[in-house]
């Protein structure tokens, strides 16, 4: 190539399971996409309670929470309500799964703060689910919580042409984003038919 090429930096987050029950290591593990904290095989919700660097910010009853990347959030969160965001915004999205309230929405945070998911010493729902990335299924109980945070340590990703325009052409392309398509005599604007 004799013009070098764009490379874009893909924020990961950082993901700390920590357990009340202290002959359990805590597990790290590191998300291109998403941690998703559920009720994973439960037939009923979860209750978590949602800090952001430190302040309790809300406590949650709903089938999960979904924290992403910009890079994840035109996956699942997307799916779950989330907002795409463009891989160069430094963020998070905090995305309800199916929460109880109509009230709890997507929420953004800048990258620099460090999230955390707990499941109540006082709840009735007694466990849930942690899976980074589709993987995992690490189950945590009353007292156990999560950290995320961003990782020092993004993945390089080199770019056909340039960080927007290969955006813009996947959005475009693999969701059929703001397209509109003629089928006989309908017009139907994708994703919103």
């Amino acid at each position: 190539m004799d013009h070098g090429f764009y490379v874009t930096l893909r924020s990961r987050l950082s993901c700390r399971i920590v357990f009340c029950d202290k002959s359990k290591p805590d597990i790290k593990i590191l998300a291109l996409n998403e941690i998703v904290i559920d009720r994973g095989d439960s037939g009923s919700m979860v209750a978590l309670d949602c800090f952001c660097d430190g302040i309790q910010f809300t406590n949650m009853h709903a089938d999960g929470i979904i924290v992403c990347t910009a890079t994840g959030s035109t996956a699942y969160s997307m799916s779950a309500g989330g907002p795409m965001v463009h891989p160069s915004t430094p963020s998070f999205v905090f995305t309800p799964i199916c929460p109880h309230t109509l009230s709890c929405r997507p929420l953004v945070f800048p990258d620099t703060v460090t999230l955390k998911i707990q499941v109540p010493l006082n709840t009735r729902y007694t466990k849930a689910r942690v899976m980074m990335d589709g993987k995992g299924g690490y189950v945590i109980g009353k007292g156990d919580h999560v950290t995320i945070e961003a990782s020092m340590y993004p993945v390089p990703s080199v770019c056909q042409v340039d960080e927007n325009a290969d955006w813009f052409t996947a959005v475009k392309g693999s969701l059929h984003w703001n397209l509109i398509f003629y089928t006989d005599s309908i017009v139907f604007l994708a994703g919103f038919a």
